[in-house]
């Protein structure tokens, strides 16, 4: 994305969560302007009609109106056609999104890069759906009483995830404290700028390996 040119983008994403995170790591760039944040294409289609984005960012599972028709449903209402990325834990082959009217795909296992990369080339112009396969490769997924993965980066991952510290300390059968003790001490060693819960979740991503997604976090190389 390195144009000049400014492009409003909106998120239609029923995870008040997902929505935080993805508007937190696309502000980092100057040319996308958030303009709208939606839990279902109901509510956005209305508004949409006069912020005519240049992008959206549509998760295909929702409520109501499923991406899978919605977003045919939107390139039909506006009169600025916009280019939709479909954001999401469901998995597609490249005719099916093709049919559906996307323009592009990212899997919310897939880490930060390539998410800005689809949004580059699509907004440059060129569909991009690398990440989508016939099936998605099957990870090993780390269960949350997993004792491979160094155990303040899996409390991480797990509050990265939304788990509470109660609910972190019930899964692993250890006390709150010990939870609160091992996040401060994962904060201190990472001597991260930023400590926000999307702040690590993008250092663990690309500095150790993890991926996220909805039924738990993937670590990619067992070496870490």
């Amino acid at each position: 994305m390195t144009t000049d040119r400014i492009y409003n983008y909106v998120i239609i994403e029923d995870n008040p969560v997902m929505q935080k995170g993805l508007a937190y790591i696309l502000r980092r760039f100057d040319n996308l302007v958030l303009k709208g944040q939606y839990y279902n294409i109901e509510s956005a289609r209305e508004p949409l009609t006069k912020i005519q984005p240049d992008l959206i960012l549509l998760d295909i599972i929702l409520t109501g109106l499923n991406g899978d028709k919605g977003c045919a449903q939107l390139k039909k209402d506006l009169f600025k056609t916009p280019k939709i990325i479909a954001y999401t834990n469901a998995s597609f082959n490249k005719k099916e999104l093709i049919k559906m009217g996307f323009d592009g795909y990212v899997h919310k296992n897939e880490p930060v890069d390539t998410l800005i990369s689809v949004i580059s080339d699509v907004l440059d112009g060129t569909s991009s759906f690398e990440a989508s396969k016939d099936t998605v490769a099957t990870k090993e997924h780390y269960s949350y009483n997993e004792s491979k993965a160094p155990r303040e980066f899996q409390i991480m991952a797990m509050a990265v995830m939304g788990k509470t510290n109660k609910e972190i300390g019930d899964q692993l059968h250890i006390s709150i404290e010990t939870v609160k003790k091992s996040r401060q001490n994962f904060k201190t060693k990472a001597n991260l700028r930023d400590k926000s819960m999307y702040g690590i979740r993008e250092y663990l991503e690309k500095e150790h390996g993890y991926r996220f997604g909805e039924n738990g976090f993937v670590k990619t190389d067992e070496n870490d």
